[in-house]
């Protein structure tokens, strides 16, 4: 069986909502849990918290890169699994059944691999507060695997935005998120655009669209709570709670 790893990205400078992100992931969920921290400046990872998690089972990567790129590097070189579940510090997140991601890790669609499964629902030319709903108003007509309680659905690239590569939140295999970062570090673009940017452009300029493409799991009452409170998607709609008033997960 595929072997799927979390890998939770924290600044040591923000730790207010750490634990309560750390306790939504289901302990036995992942096969390696990796928490990467970020020390910037003068502001250092407490001890008692790194022996905390170390006791729950997570490997620690402490670095100062001071830099969301060069952290996500450094931690990638140490998992070991053939999945990754990319994490930031401030999302709870009600885990989807394990064998159905994994399922749908596996599927071809489209005659494509599955390239990531976004638990977001952003990354398309959506307005929802004056209802623009892009390619969410078809979830229904892209299904791909459903349950009784959710489905996964195409996300169509026609309707993209520069957020395409949307994250936190994402089943990603491990080689192609490791592949497309060290494109993204070795042309140097992380200075003009924001990492997700970047990541959007370089897939769709090495045609990875050709080979794999993005789906997103969200819950069965998506397109009802679209046409009637569209406002409230993620609230009702999907499995992330972001805990950051200053932070938008959409």
């Amino acid at each position: 069986m595929k072997t799927i790893s979390a890998l939770v990205l924290c600044t040591a400078k923000r730790l207010k909502y750490l634990e309560d992100c750390i306790n939504s992931l289901e302990p036995n969920y992942f096969d390696q849990k990796i928490l990467s921290i970020d020390e910037f400046g003068n502001h250092k990872f407490p001890n008692e918290l790194k022996e905390k998690y170390e006791n729950l089972g997570w490997e620690l990567v402490i670095d100062n890169h001071q830099s969301k790129l060069g952290s996500l590097i450094n931690s990638l070189d140490k998992v070991t699994s053939d999945f990754v579940f990319y994490q930031e510090d401030d999302i709870i997140v009600n885990l989807p059944d394990k064998n159905f991601i994994l399922n749908q890790l596996d599927t071809t669609y489209t005659n494509r691999q599955c390239g990531w499964i976004s638990l977001n629902l952003g990354g398309a030319q959506t307005d929802l507060k004056n209802r623009v709903y892009a390619d969410l108003i078809r979830c229904e007509d892209n299904k791909i695997l459903s349950t009784e309680e959710y489905f996964s659905f195409l996300r169509e690239e026609e309707v993209k935005n520069d957020w395409f590569f949307e994250f936190p939140s994402i089943f990603i295999d491990k080689n192609i998120f490791q592949k497309n970062l060290s494109v993204m570090k070795n042309l140097g673009l992380y200075d003009n655009y924001s990492v997700e940017q970047n990541l959007t452009k370089i897939w769709f300029q090495s045609n990875m669209d050709k080979q794999y493409y993005k789906c997103c799991v969200a819950k069965n009452n998506l397109k009802e709570v679209l046409l009637n409170t569209p406002d409230s998607v993620m609230q009702f709609s999907s499995f992330i709670i972001t805990l950051d008033p200053n932070q938008v997960a959409s």
